[in-house]
């Protein structure tokens, strides 16, 4: 198996995710609006709460809580979200419950066999 190297520098930790998220959408065949790729950032930075979601809409992403109820129920028909039953709210599919380092590894394997 051969290794590819491939450094980036990002700004901001949103910024960060961003780039690892738009790896994992490429790899599973997600398309991402500009919006719900930065409500999904901002959501893996902060976690899903309520002040994350004032947040969303103070930074200017989207106008309103209620907008952003909407994206998180199109998240999860994209499948980055799953519901969690027990506390009534959402959660992240397992792939993207990591820990967000000042450096993130990714090990990606394609197979053609």
């Amino acid at each position: 198996m051969q290794l590819l190297k491939f450094n980036r520098r990002t700004s901001s930790k949103t910024e960060h995710i961003k780039m690892i998220l738009r790896v994992y959408c490429v790899l599973r065949g997600i398309k991402l609006s500009r919006s719900q790729e930065e409500v999904m950032s901002y959501l893996l930075v902060y976690k899903i709460s309520k002040e994350t979601k004032e947040l969303i809409v103070n930074s200017g992403i989207l106008k309103s809580v209620e907008a952003v109820a909407n994206t998180l129920t199109e998240l999860k028909k994209i499948g980055l979200l799953e519901r969690d039953r027990e506390n009534n709210s959402y959660v992240f599919v397992s792939d993207l419950n990591f820990k967000i380092d000042s450096k993130i590894g990714m090990l990606i394997k394609f197979d053609n066999t």
